[in-house]
């Protein structure tokens, strides 16, 4: 098999890796990446401080339907005309209106925490919304610098592409599908030479007897590891 053309185009197509693998190592790209994880966490964290902030309503209406109906009975405690109960009674009475009492003060203590829960949960919200609201901008500004990037070096991924086009017409089709179908997949270099005798010019992995054999008719294997084609190196 003749292997000229495709590893002439090979070659020239490094360039568009190049450029490929410059855009995606863009200290642009981490940055928007991390801003990216920091605005799905802060959104994450806005929609718990949300239920949380629901849940602080919902338990307060609770607990003042309880004080209402706790201060009424009070109300009515208070309002009772003492003078003609007996001893027991007024013992009763007085020990419901001081039961009364301390309930009112365990409800009124439940109020103040749930305001400090609700003031607590609306801070922790401004400081998310906060962090969102930055995310964005500085995203914004990320994405543009990013863009300016790529076109930046678009002249010269034209003109590697204009090359690759007229290289292509060189190379057999079929030996053409396998190559695109590799570069796709994310693989570069496709195809790689053998070294040492035995092992892949990529990933180092030694190739089965049976596969080397293969190499020396002339015929072009794949990599049992990282799957590249190997091919037999010129004599």
């Amino acid at each position: 098999m003749n292997l000229d053309s495709i590893l002439k185009y090979q070659k020239m197509d490094k360039g568009l890796v190049d450029i490929e693998n410059r855009i995606k190592k863009s200290p642009y790209k981490a940055k928007e990446a991390e801003l990216q994880n920091t605005k799905r966490k802060a959104t994450a964290d806005y929609r718990d401080q949300e239920a949380r902030g629901q849940k602080f309503l919902k338990d307060f209406e609770n607990i003042k339907k309880n004080f209402e109906m706790t201060e009424k009975k009070l109300k009515e405690i208070l309002a009772k005309d003492v003078s003609n109960m007996t001893m027991e009674e007024l013992e009763r009475t007085q020990a419901v209106k001081e039961k009364v009492e301390h309930n009112l003060k365990i409800l009124q203590k439940m109020f103040k925490d749930l305001d400090d829960g609700i003031s607590s949960v609306t801070s922790e919200r401004i400081k998310t919304v906060s962090i969102v609201n930055d995310s964005n901008a500085k995203i914004g500004v990320c994405k543009k610098k990013i863009e300016e990037e790529e076109q930046g070096l678009v002249p010269e991924k034209e003109r590697i592409e204009k090359e690759l086009k007229e290289l292509e017409k060189t190379v057999e089709p079929a030996i053409m599908e396998k190559y695109r179908k590799k570069r796709q997949e994310g693989t570069f270099p496709v195809y790689v030479e053998l070294e040492m005798g035995s092992f892949c010019g990529h990933c180092r992995m030694e190739q089965p007897k049976v596969a080397l054999a293969r190499l020396k008719e002339g015929e072009v294997i794949t990599c049992e590891h990282c799957k590249r084609y190997i091919y037999a190196p010129k004599k």
